[in-house]
């Protein structure tokens, strides 16, 4: 608890030497609100199992690396674009202490991602590349995955809201994905995007 308690509290200093007037006003939530961040993603980490090894795309402020890596121990590396387009984000991995385990890649449409051998399952969370994403691009992302991973081969997704209200990409993944947070009691449009866009895929 100690471990997770002090990234919540961290000021996050060295990060700041950076956050200068052009820092994009969508930065400016994980220097200013890193508390409330970590405590969205410690909403998933009880679904975020039957893994050891895994591999996230988009790693952005690099809070869920951080956290797979200290509560879960999961032997995790990810990949996000370059400081010159997100200085912000790689300030923060020199201060979280995961700069190492993540590599400089763009994510784009049907381009083989660097996945990590051995890597159990493949995570990707409120990521801006699949903005314009089609079915037919994650049916590619799904076979690649199914190619890459090894042992239960999971695919786990939030998606942005922009993301999934794509012609068809609501239906390809309703039909093959688990929706752990969904409420089946509920209807789904009165439920929190992220408990609509938040999923599995087991391709094993």
């Amino acid at each position: 608890m100690e471990r997770h308690a002090k990234l919540t509290r961290h000021d996050l200093k060295h990060a700041r030497q950076y956050y200068n007037s052009w820092t994009p006003d969508w930065a400016r939530k994980y220097l200013d609100g890193a508390r409330n961040q970590v405590g969205k993603c410690r909403r998933f980490l009880p679904h975020l199992t039957g893994f050891d090894r895994a591999y996230e795309i988009g790693v952005g402020p690099g809070f869920l690396l951080k956290l797979l890596t200290d509560v879960h121990g999961v032997a995790i590396r990810g990949c996000d674009v370059g400081p010159d387009e997100a200085l912000v984000f790689h300030a923060m991995h020199e201060e979280l202490g995961i700069a190492e385990l993540v590599q400089v890649h763009r994510v784009r449409p049907r381009q083989e991602i660097p996945i990590v051998e051995g890597s159990e399952a493949l995570l990707a969370f409120k990521t801006f590349f699949c903005e314009t994403y089609t079915v037919a691009d994650y049916r590619w992302l799904l076979d690649h995955c199914r190619e890459r991973l090894s042992g239960d081969k999971q695919v786990i997704l939030l998606l942005n809201a922009c993301c999934f209200d794509v012609d068809g990409v609501q239906a390809f993944f309703m039909g093959r994905a688990e929706f752990p947070l969904l409420d089946p009691n509920i209807s789904p449009s009165q439920q929190h995007w992220d408990n609509r866009t938040f999923c599995r895929v087991r391709l094993a």
